[in-house]
C-alpha cells in the first residue's frame, strides 16, 4: 500500500496541513465503455460520450472496453464534465 492510499487502495487527496482525505465520489449508472487506451476510458451514458482518465476511476464495474455498469469518479470530475444531473 502506497503512502497516499487507504487500506482499500483508494487514492487520497493531500491537504495543505499534510493530512490525507478521501475524495467525495459520485456514482453514475448505466455507463458503457466504448473505447480505451492505456491511460483513458472513452465512455457513453445517455447518448453522451466522454473520457475518464484511469487514475480517476474508483469503482470496479467500469474498467475496460465493453463494460456496462456504474462509473465511480470524484465529484469534481463529474461536475467538470457535466455528468451530474
Amino acid at each position: 500500500m502506497g503512502a497516499n492510499q487507504d487500506g482499500r487502495g483508494v487514492q487520497l487527496a493531500r491537504e495543505s496541513a499534510g493530512m490525507f482525505v478521501a475524495p467525495t465520489l459520485v456514482r453514475i449508472p448505466n455507463v458503457e465503455v466504448v473505447r480505451e487506451t492505456s491511460t483513458l476510458l472513452w465512455c457513453r451514458v445517455g447518448g453522451r460520450e466522454f473520457y475518464v482518465p484511469r487514475e480517476q476511476l474508483f469503482g470496479d464495474e467500469v474498467r475496460r472496453l465493453g463494460d456496462l455498469g456504474v462509473l465511480v469518479v470524484p465529484d469534481w470530475f463529474a461536475r467538470d464534465h457535466d455528468l451530474c444531473w
